[in-house]
């Protein structure tokens, strides 16, 4: 009895390295590179043979033994051997599927054949025709990450040949990446739900809060700020789970749709009949649905959470702008208060300037009368004053330059300067004046 045994190593495209290190262990056991057709009619049965196949983001390593029957019981093992020979972690794959094919053996039969070499106990075969061969796929979905097929072949049926080679290792590729990307995202539902209610709750807990137990300003103030910012947290949570669940539709909708036009030319072409095709899918398409309600609430939710922070953020700018408003009248009067300060200030400094310019003029007008009567009776009443003015004056101006400067106003210096040449030469004057007028009077 002669078979021909095929094993499909589905991968993803990122751990090419892995699969190509798989392959080359294939190699060094006498596998040769599948480059074209070899009839089952025609073939020779001791021959092995690999090859790959693509489909987006996956790749697949495929097998083909031709073999007598009597080998089958060491097939599977054989296979193993060849496996840990490549010392590499097989866990890189996503599946493994097996086909066996007997020629123009009954299809139960070769199911049975099987079915014995992995220990099934029990299994629903899901019938396939093509052309004029038949094959049947002994379980659902892909328990322990492997699913077998048994055929019934005529070697003469080269579509057949075809379809097993070429068309059912993408077709089980794109199915199981289906399945693995479904699975990924169901499992993150319930959390993503459960979050959702939780965080609904406490967005219906902080909208229904009365504030109206604070009296203090600055105190609602704060605890508005502290809502806002539980908000914004409760709001990215809700916003990154928005993404994650869009991710998932949008990766779903991609491989199903895949899918589903790999198997439509089979549903056509009977291979895959109609209520197959909507088995396979319909699983899919319910879970796709199911995502897409999800999203719908996530979405709302996230509108709400996104109303909810604006009201609280217009509340708060309202309150913050009345405090803003005190505090610039607070700010006013306070101005007020010190433009009438200094007003008084500059009542004052004028009162303290004009004193100290009479008494200083006073001083200096006695002090020359004293020290120089002769030189002060030959000068005239009214130059007199604009001296003794003068020199006030200046003297009163100097004291204030110089106040300023060892404030810190350094650009006074100049002024300063002059000053006090100024007053230097008028108390030249003044004294040589007296001096040549007390010579005078004495010859």
């Amino acid at each position: 009895m002669e078979m021909t045994f095929y094993r499909y190593y589905i991968h993803p495209s990122q751990d090419a390295d892995s699969g190509e290190l798989l392959a080359k262990s294939f190699v060094a056991e006498g596998f040769k590179h599948y480059t074209e057709i070899k009839s089952w009619s025609k073939g020779n049965h001791s021959e092995k043979f690999f090859y790959f196949k693509k489909i987006p983001k996956i790749e697949i390593l495929c097998l083909r033994l031709d073999f007598d029957a009597n080998f089958t019981s060491q097939i599977l093992q054989y296979l193993n051997d060849c496996e840990k020979k490549a010392e590499i972690d097989t866990t890189f794959l996503l599946g493994k599927i097996d086909v066996w094919a007997g020629y123009k053996m009954p299809l139960e039969e070769t199911v049975n054949f099987a079915a014995k070499h992995y220990d099934l106990l029990s299994f629903k075969p899901v019938e396939i025709k093509i052309e004029k061969s038949t094959a049947a796929r002994l379980n659902w979905l892909w328990p322990n990450e492997k699913a077998i097929y048994a055929a019934s072949i005529d070697p003469q049926d080269e579509n057949a040949q075809y379809f097993l080679e070429f068309e059912l290792p993408c077709i089980e590729a794109s199915l199981l990446k289906l399945d693995n990307i479904t699975k990924y995202y169901k499992e993150k539902l319930p959390l993503i739900t459960k979050k959702k209610n939780e965080m609904d709750q406490r967005l219906a807990r902080i909208i229904n809060s009365s504030f109206s137990s604070i009296k203090n300003q600055q105190e609602l103030i704060k605890e508005l700020e502290n809502q806002l910012e539980n908000l914004s947290s409760l709001y990215s949570i809700i916003a990154s789970d928005y993404s994650i669940v869009l991710e998932g539709i949008d990766k779903i909708s991609q491989a199903l749709k895949y899918s589903q036009n790999l198997l439509y030319n089979k549903q056509k072409n009977s291979i895959f009949g109609k209520q197959l095709y909507e088995k396979i899918f319909n699983y899919y398409i319910y879970k796709l649905e199911d995502m897409k309600n999800i999203e719908k609430n996530l979405r709302i939710s996230r509108e709400n959470y996104q109303a909810a922070i604006d009201v609280l953020r217009s509340r708060l700018d309202i309150l913050i702008s009345h405090e803003n408003i005190e505090t610039q009248q607070q700010i006013k009067e306070i101005m007020e208060v010190n433009i009438s300060l200094q007003k008084q200030g500059l009542v004052f400094q004028f009162a303290a300037g004009l004193v100290e310019f009479i008494v200083l003029a006073y001083y200096s007008h006695s002090l020359w009368k004293a020290l120089s009567p002769a030189a002060y009776h030959m000068v005239e009443g009214w130059i007199q004053f604009i001296i003794v003015c003068l020199f006030s004056g200046c003297t009163v101006y100097l004291t204030h330059l110089i106040a300023e400067y060892i404030q810190g106003e350094k650009h006074f210096l100049k002024r300063i300067i002059t000053l006090t040449i100024l007053l230097f030469i008028l108390l030249a004057v003044t004294f040589v004046f007296g001096i040549a007028v007390e010579q005078g009077a004495i010859h």
